[in-house]
């Protein structure tokens, strides 16, 4: 089943069977047009039309999807203690975590952490980062997934869901949402690709796209590192309002980025400077002592 436009103004809805147009239903009625509901066979060759077929193998972004949902499970994959154990040399071909092709630079700035810093005290298991990110932009029923290994994808990935505010008039005040997370550390530790999958649940058309970001990292000091950021929305069929969700799935990722790395820098200058309070604490009652 494919959809048409008849000289611009009339869509059909139709089968092709060996060149023949088939259960043919018209949303605009007209002198050649039957009601809606009615059949009959011609040529396609009796008819200009524009054809529009959906773009891709739908089976396989069905695959493609559930092949990511199910690695970021922790029921989906084996679980590891340790984050990025496994050797970076391994030969085996591993599987995209998202859609390259759809991504557009937003962010490309110095930030203050090296690459190794940024897992550490954003991302690892332990921190408390995405729990005060999320808390700021209210969003609510935060669960977190652990960090593990996948056959099919190089690195480590989690699942994490929430139920987050849309700020879209066409949308409900809020809704559900399952973010697919993959994070490949270097063996030196200098360069580390953060990649995320989101998935609304509750907007209109939200089945038909997903929101993909890429965070490249790479150290170039002792406390600082290049941050680029690219975001895109990729489609797994086609939709109508396809541009309008693209630029506005972009427009709010960047305003969650902003939000992001502010709460990033707060976090990251408390935890870097914990050391140097300790050793001031610690030089103090040492001077105490003596006197």
């Amino acid at each position: 089943m494919v959809s048409a436009y008849l000289y611009g103004i009339s869509c059909m809805k139709f089968n092709i069977v060996n060149d023949f147009i088939c259960s043919y239903s018209s949303m605009v009625p007209g002198s050649r047009n039957p009601m809606w509901g009615e059949e009959f066979n011609f040529s396609i060759d009796e008819l200009h039309v524009e054809v529009i077929i959906p773009f891709g193998d739908v089976d396989e972004e069905k695959e493609q999807s559930a092949l990511r949902a199910h690695s970021s499970s922790i029921r989906g994959s084996r679980r590891h203690s340790k984050v990025f154990e496994e050797s970076m040399a391994k030969t085996k071909k591993f599987q995209p975590f998202i859609k390259e092709e759809c991504l557009s630079g937003i962010y490309n700035e110095v930030f203050p952490c090296t690459a190794e810093q940024f897992f550490k005290f954003l991302l690892d298991d332990g921190s408390t980062f995405i729990h005060e990110y999320r808390s700021v932009r209210k969003d609510s029923n935060l669960v977190m997934g652990q960090w593990h290994a996948a056959d099919e994808y190089d690195g480590q990935v989690r699942e994490i869901t929430f139920r987050t505010l849309c700020n879209s008039p066409m949308c409900p005040p809020d809704t559900a949402m399952t973010e697919w997370q993959h994070a490949v550390l270097s063996a030196d530790n200098k360069a580390l690709v953060f990649e995320t999958v989101q998935q609304a649940h509750d907007v209109p058309f939200g089945s038909y796209f997903e929101v993909h970001c890429r965070w490249s990292l790479e150290t170039n000091s002792k406390s600082l590192c290049t941050l680029d950021i690219k975001v895109g929305a990729h489609f797994k069929k086609w939709c109508i309002m396809q541009s309008k969700i693209k630029a506005g799935a972009i427009n709010e990722y960047k305003k969650e980025v902003d939000v992001m790395l502010e709460v990033a820098r707060s976090y990251i200058k408390l935890k870097t400077s914990v050391p140097e309070i300790e050793n001031i604490a610690s030089s103090s009652a040492v001077s105490q002592e003596t006197t």
